[in-house]
């Protein structure tokens, strides 16, 4: 079944946080979702796992996702060819944000 929107998803961060959206995209370096109305990039390196509610969850080994789970996770975003900057920048516009909110590995 094809959606004009992407998969809810809560991405669980290294330092155990929780950021839970719509899956917008993902590419090499980043997920990115829609938390309500934010924008927010994800870097990969902060996100250890990703849970699709009582579905399913993919776990995101330190070496990186496997194909197989790359390809599942494209399938359920938003945009699986990638987003272009015009939608960033409408998404971002619509959020009234200059930017995304960038989720890095936190610091002790």
């Amino acid at each position: 079944m094809l959606s004009v929107r992407g998969g809810m998803v809560t991405l669980l961060l290294t330092d155990n946080r929780q950021r839970a959206g719509e899956l917008l995209a993902l590419d090499d370096s980043s997920f990115v979702i829609l938390d309500g109305r934010r924008v927010v990039v994800a870097l990969r390196p902060a996100v250890r796992r990703i849970d699709f509610g009582a579905f399913a969850r993919i776990d995101i080994p330190v070496t990186g996702m496997t194909l197989r789970d790359r390809q599942n996770l494209t399938r359920r975003s938003r945009f699986p060819y990638g987003m272009s900057t015009e939608a960033m920048a409408a998404l971002l516009k619509d959020a009234e944000q200059r930017e995304p909110e960038v989720l890095r590995v936190s610091r002790p």
